[in-house]
């Protein structure tokens, strides 16, 4: 059996079929159970599609989330502090207020991404295509901007 948890600790999916949390995301979708909240920290979601889901407020802290699928996702408020978002999809996703600290986006396309008081400290950022995206007063700490390796 598999759970998932909100980030109150609420059981909002319980799977007795689901071997970990990659399967109890995809049944969670066939049930049509809402993610709003949802608590995968340190998840393996590994090429996980994503594509539309509102994961608003989402705790996806140290997630492994690389080749994940995220194109026109709510992920507003969302906790990606030190996940691997390499080579993921953010196109056209909504990251408002989300937290991507340390986070690895090595190739990660934010292409339209609306990223708008995001905070971005230390995020690792090289070969990311941030190409219209929405960077209004995203947190970058120290240096202010993106390192100079990154694309757009």
């Amino acid at each position: 059996m598999f759970e998932i948890k909100n980030v109150f600790g609420k059981t909002i999916f319980s799977s007795p079929t689901a071997r970990n949390a990659q399967d109890a995301v995809i049944e969670s979708f066939r049930e049509e159970v809402s993610l709003f909240e949802v608590d995968l920290s340190g998840a393996n979601l590994y090429s996980m599609n994503f594509a539309g889901v509102n994961l608003a407020g989402a705790n996806m802290q140290g997630a492994n989330l690389s080749s994940a699928n995220f194109k026109f996702a709510k992920l507003n408020g969302a906790n990606f502090k030190k996940a691997n978002l390499s080579w993921a999809s953010m196109k056209n996703a909504i990251l408002t207020w989300a937290d991507l600290s340390n986070a690895k986006c090595f190739g990660t396309d934010f292409r339209g991404a609306n990223l708008a008081r995001a905070r971005l400290v230390g995020t690792y950022l090289t070969r990311a295509s941030l190409a219209g995206a929405n960077l209004r007063d995203v947190d970058f700490g120290e240096g202010g901007e993106p390192d100079q390796s990154s694309e757009g």
